[in-house]
């Protein structure tokens, strides 16, 4: 791996670019999610009471909230992608920039869902859309290989392009730059290389974003000593490494449970005026738990610095930490957010959005039980159970349910008959008439 990034020919590849180079920042070539998606409220001039009318009108709405939705928290949920996917079943058609929101909608903005179910959900709605007729171009293709990266999701990246040739849909330089990143994810350097070859051949400008791709590639290939020489290589082509750059590389190093490299760049970093934001910082954290190097989390957490819509960026990996098992990391992602302050200056006790995360993953009764008395002890929630209970209702995990509602008679809280309606509706409709008996 190392003999590539040391070649003269693959420096020149990058220095012969430099006229050419395009900088990205966090927002996509392609455009943002938010730029390609449209406020539909004002598409028509005038309102109609008409069937047609108002299925456009739901489905815009449905749009707009997933917008608005994106725009304030930075997630949504899978209920919503499923009912704007409903929707467009039902109107049986789509606008360009609509289909696109929703494809888009398949990965990191659903942390509270699986990396596997999000992309169950994207090619469901893709076929969907294919089987519509709705057009799709080469910005659809695009998002698709976004949401397969964000989810983790390996994919053929030879079989895409032949995808896309099948189709007459032409791949621009975007296309080019994420299949890099697919190859790279699998730490498939050679693959890479060979679509840098055809960029070179096509004179396609090379971003940031792809070396930021080697450095994650060559991270995976554990050739550490490559990944951090792609710095330099970036340098000769008079591209600056950005605080994402440092990040993919501390990401690496996190990866392996390196201290004094992260230790080291972090450092560089600051001696280089290059500003690492709460969201790198966490980024880290999630690398390092989720590869069983628990004792780095603490350390990495001592660098927040709780800056505006912090909170936002937290919660969204704490509910990527439980989804993969993390749940001690994620508690102590919980522990650095800022409660919100009351209008009489108090602060207002958190701690929901864990124990709903818990259930949803369904967790054992008695680790919920368990968080929820923590979260209780330490001030952060006075009904936590409560929540865990409402919380099952809404899945419909009627065994947790059951157990939860035994736990609340032991702690001697009332248990009133109609707790237990929820439960036999799900039961019924489900057809589980078994479960209905039992619960009565």
């Amino acid at each position: 791996m190392s003999s590539i990034l040391r070649s003269s020919k693959f420096v020149r590849y990058f220095v012969g670019l430099a006229r050419n180079i395009v900088i990205s920042n966090r927002q996509d070539a392609d455009g943002s999610l938010l730029q390609r998606s449209q406020h539909l409220s004002g598409l028509f001039s005038s309102f109609s009471s008409t069937p047609s009318f108002q299925k456009r009108s739901s489905l815009d709405h449905t749009i707009r909230r997933l917008d608005e939705d994106a725009r304030r928290i930075g997630r949504i949920s899978m209920k919503e992608v499923e009912e704007a996917l409903n929707e467009i079943r039902h109107l049986r058609k789509a606008t360009t920039s609509q289909s696109l929101m929703v494809i888009r909608c398949c990965g990191n903005l659903v942390p509270e869902e699986a990396p596997e179910h999000r992309t169950k959900l994207v090619e469901e709605i893709w076929n969907t859309l294919e089987k519509l007729g709705v057009p799709l171009d080469i910005s659809h293709y695009n998002a698709l290989l976004k949401v397969y990266l964000e989810n983790e999701h390996k994919f053929s990246p030879t079989d895409f392009l032949t995808r896309l040739e099948k189709q007459g849909v032409e791949p621009n330089r975007v296309t080019y730059q994420r299949l890099i990143a697919g190859y790279c994810q699998n730490g498939d350097i050679a693959g890479a290389t060979k679509i840098l070859e055809y960029m070179k051949e096509k004179q396609l400008p090379v971003s940031e974003g792809v070396f930021n791709a080697l450095i994650l590639g060559h991270s995976l290939a554990d050739d550490m000593e490559s990944a951090e020489g792609m710095l330099t290589v970036m340098k000769q082509a008079n591209l600056e490494p950005s605080n994402e750059t440092y990040t993919t590389l501390l990401c690496g190093y996190a990866r392996r449970g390196d201290e004094a490299a992260i230790d080291r760049l972090i450092t560089d970093c600051k001696v280089k005026d290059v500003l690492l934001s709460d969201r790198d910082y966490l980024e880290m954290v999630y690398t390092a738990a989720i590869n069983d190097h628990d004792e780095l989390v603490d350390k990495i957490l001592k660098n927040i610095r709780n800056m505006t819509g912090y909170n936002q960026d937290a919660a969204n990996v704490l509910l990527r930490l439980v989804t993969k098992g993390k749940d001690e990391a994620a508690y102590k992602v919980f522990l650095t957010m800022q409660p919100p302050i009351r209008s009489d200056q108090t602060p207002n006790m958190s701690g929901h959005v864990i124990i709903k995360q818990l259930v949803k993953t369904n967790r054992p009764v008695e680790h919920i039980l368990s968080v929820c008395e923590r979260l209780e002890r330490d001030g952060h929630t006075k009904y936590g159970l409560w929540l865990a209970v409402e919380t099952s209702f809404h899945h419909g995990n009627i065994d947790l349910t059951l157990n939860l509602l035994r736990v609340l008679k032991q702690k001697g809280e009332p248990i009133r008959n109609h707790y237990f309606w929820p439960s036999m509706v799900t039961a019924g409709k489900t057809g589980k008439h078994d479960s209905v008996v039992n619960i009565m």
